[in-house]
């Protein structure tokens, strides 16, 4: 190969390509990036006649370019803002807000209220908090702190629903909403509890594997650190106002501790009376669950500083979960369930008391495609169609169902529609007395027939048969049969 002859080549500036060795031309692409016109520029060496032609294909070129650059910049604003549309067809483009911006102008919204600035501050120190008990936790290498730590991180995410269920408070039923924003609450419950249960078993796993080797644990400083966890989880479940939580605590199933600490006040009643109206009462799950923590925690010093029982720490951190389970697991169903739009066994059958009873007003026939479900916390919504008689008064129908399903529906909707009554309908026959019907025309059998019953048109032709199903035929009346269409039968004798 001839070391003068050059390869093509190609880089991100210039392109070069080298046509085959009988051409004479040699082209080169330059690319000028510009911020206003894309242009492509190209260099042609002078050629003799050529030339000419190759400059009328640049101006064509350059020609394109600017108008296809002039139709996307039709929609620009200024030249400043140099805001330009991804399409011609729509003169404006869609202006729409940033997600932090609008999530600011909420959260403005919401610490306006001054119950909103004591839940900010209490996130604040909350946060504060569970950090330091996180960090000494991991210092003493001790599991049964650590699960005690998870409380605080419950603790966090219930005053981030606390601000959620404050700015639901704030908002209307929009056309996309039109039960409002309630259903936000318990997405965030259910949530809440469902990542607390998700920590337990990351405790379960690593108490598991503590059991066969369980390592050193430094008990120093752990009882007022656990003290400054129970009393801000206290502080958090009771100096709150969380609307959402007190709601699930009260309509969802007890769990195993609360039971036990049930009868735990009973039997101790039955020695000192004068405590019932302490210890007889549904303790609440969380306060609870934090109080059953930092005993665990305060069991777990005692064993390690009296003979250092390392395996201690393991069993208490697994007794902490185990807990958490049992707490957080009838209020994630609970709250499942209203997300799944069903509607509780209880509420359900009185539900159908109200429907038996409004039933009995005068002119209700029955009622149809009732279906009723849950929106939120306390709150449900439904709608059923009633079938009222054509004699009825529809707005005596409405209001007396309204008022006996208003008490346990919240958003109700009623269908009334009246009766359809359907007349069966009876066969008529047009008789004309009069008129003589005359032997083998097809008019007399016409007007003879009921007029519920009309027949279809018949031909002349005889039926298949075959030879055994073939019928016997007599010969005086063959004739006569054959030559009439229909067969007619006359009231009237013909002479």
């Amino acid at each position: 190969m001839d070391s003068s002859q050059k390869l093509p080549s190609y880089n991100s500036a210039t392109a070069a390509a080298t046509p085959s060795i009988g051409t004479e031309r040699l082209l080169r692409y330059l690319p000028k990036k510009q911020s206003e016109v894309r242009q492509v520029a190209i260099d042609i060496p002078e050629t003799g006649n050529s030339q000419l032609m190759n400059q009328d294909v640049l101006k064509a070129g350059l020609t394109a370019l600017e108008r296809a650059k002039s139709l996307r910049m039709r929609g620009t604003l200024n030249d400043e803002e140099r805001v330009t549309l991804s399409s011609a067809i729509k003169p404006f483009p869609q202006r729409s807000q940033p997600i932090m911006k609008r999530v600011r102008r909420e959260l403005q919204s919401v610490l306006a209220e001054r119950q909103g600035w004591r839940i900010f501050w209490m996130i604040i120190l909350n946060a504060l908090c569970s950090f330091g008990l996180f960090v000494y936790s991991g210092s003493t290498n001790s599991l049964a702190l650590t699960s005690f730590s998870y409380l605080t991180i419950f603790d966090l995410l219930s005053l981030l629903t606390c601000l959620l269920s404050l700015w639901v408070s704030l908002q209307k039923p929009s056309t996309t909403f039109s039960f409002g924003y309630e259903r936000f609450e318990v997405l965030a419950v259910f949530t809440t509890t469902v990542l607390v249960m998700f920590g337990a078993l990351f405790i379960v796993k690593e108490s598991t594997e503590r059991l066969l080797m369980p390592p050193e644990v430094m008990t120093d400083n752990l009882l007022p650190v656990t003290s400054v966890g129970l009393f801000l989880h206290l502080l958090v479940t009771y100096g709150v106002t969380n609307k959402p939580f007190s709601l699930v605590s009260k309509a969802a199933s007890s769990n195993w501790l609360q039971d036990a600490v049930n009868d735990f006040g009973h039997s101790i009643c039955g020695f000192a009376p004068f405590l019932g109206k302490v210890l007889v009462q549904r303790f609440n799950p969380i306060a609870l669950l934090g109080v059953a923590g930092a005993a665990l925690v305060l069991t777990t010093d005692f064993l390690i500083n009296y003979n250092q029982s390392f395996i201690a720490d393991s069993f208490c951190a697994i007794v902490t979960a185990f807990m958490m389970w049992a707490t957080m697991l009838p209020l994630s169903i609970y709250s499942g369930q209203i997300l799944l739009q069903t509607c509780p066994i209880d509420i359900m059958n009185q539900i159908d008391k109200c429907l038996r009873e409004a039933s009995t007003l005068d002119g209700v026939l029955e009622f149809r495609n009732e279906h009723f479900w849950t929106v939120s916390f306390g709150r449900m919504a439904g709608s059923l169609h009633v079938r009222v008689r054509r004699d009825a008064s529809e707005q005596m129908v409405l209001a007396h169902v309204t008022n006996k399903l208003s008490s346990h529906v919240t958003h109700l909707t009623i269908q009334v529609f009246k009766d359809d009554w359907i007349r069966p309908s009876s066969t008529t026959k047009v008789n004309i007395p009069s008129l003589p019907s005359v032997a083998g025309s097809p008019s007399s059998s016409l007007l003879t027939r009921p007029y519920s019953s009309p027949q279809l048109y018949k031909t002349n032709s005889p039926p298949v048969t075959r030879g055994l199903d073939r019928p016997k035929t007599d010969n005086r009346t063959a004739t006569n049969k054959a030559s009439t269409p229909f067969m007619t039968i006359s009231p009237h004798k013909t002479s």
